[in-house]
């Protein structure tokens, strides 16, 4: 059975809100009609009505009756109209409900009974809520199971026996050139002037001086010269 997520009061039955039910008939078949009316006066109508949500974030974990003038206990809210005409919903008296989130909530609300019997509540093991219009109205709670977290166990260490640290073999590693292994030759195209007979004497190398250098290589810049002029 979904819980209860609201308590509320209509004064037309055919105006309940979806997902709820409204207490029409108390369990013994007799009206449920919670508002005293007068054979004189103007005949009115008072239902409770519970709602039940499969994945409601709030529930009904509490209710309690109050005198009119009573101040509302901390933690609860009344309810102070109907919900289809926004009337005063019961004579002389409020109603206040607590609610709590779902995970939150130590205890629910699962079931709301009227009654007239007295004690409806004492037999069937019920709480009492209180006498509205000569209706006993009492209400059952059922404790909620907290999740709780199975702490691991810390398994006990394994002693180990001192074994020595196994001895790693240095390696000395030899490094390669890339150019190791390579024959350096001269290609057959280049042509020496050393004769292959042999004679690997330096080859001579005439030193000039400076008249020699100077006729071969002497420039007057005559013709620029006469340019410029």
């Amino acid at each position: 059975m979904d819980p209860i997520s609201n308590v509320l009061f209509v004064c037309d039955a055919r105006l309940v809100p979806p997902n709820s039910n409204a207490f029409l008939k108390t369990v013994e078949n007799s009206d449920a009609d919670l508002w005293p009316n007068s054979f004189f006066g103007k005949s009115k109508k008072r239902y409770l009505v519970i709602e039940r949500q499969k994945n409601a974030e709030q529930i009904i974990t509490d209710m309690c009756l109050i005198g009119e003038s009573d101040s509302v206990p901390t933690g609860y809210f009344a309810i102070n109209q109907t919900t289809d005409t926004g009337e005063e919903p019961i004579k002389d008296l409020r109603l206040c409900i607590q609610k709590s989130k779902f995970h939150s909530a130590r205890s629910q609300v699962t079931d709301l009974v009227i009654s007239n019997q007295k004690d409806f509540h004492v037999r069937q093991s019920y709480t009492y809520l209180g006498e509205i219009n000569n209706l006993f109205i009492s209400f059952k709670t059922q404790q909620i199971g907290q999740v709780q977290k199975n702490s691991k166990k810390a398994r006990p260490s394994v002693p180990t026996p001192d074994r020595p640290a196994p001895t790693i073999p240095i390696v000395k590693k030899k490094v390669i050139h890339p150019l190791d292994g390579l024959t350096y030759q001269l290609s057959s195209n280049v042509k020496t002037d050393v004769p292959n007979s042999g004679d690997q004497g330096e080859p001579k190398m005439r030193i000039k001086g400076y008249d020699d250098i100077l006729a071969e290589y002497f420039y007057d810049f005559s013709k620029e010269q006469s340019v410029i002029n």
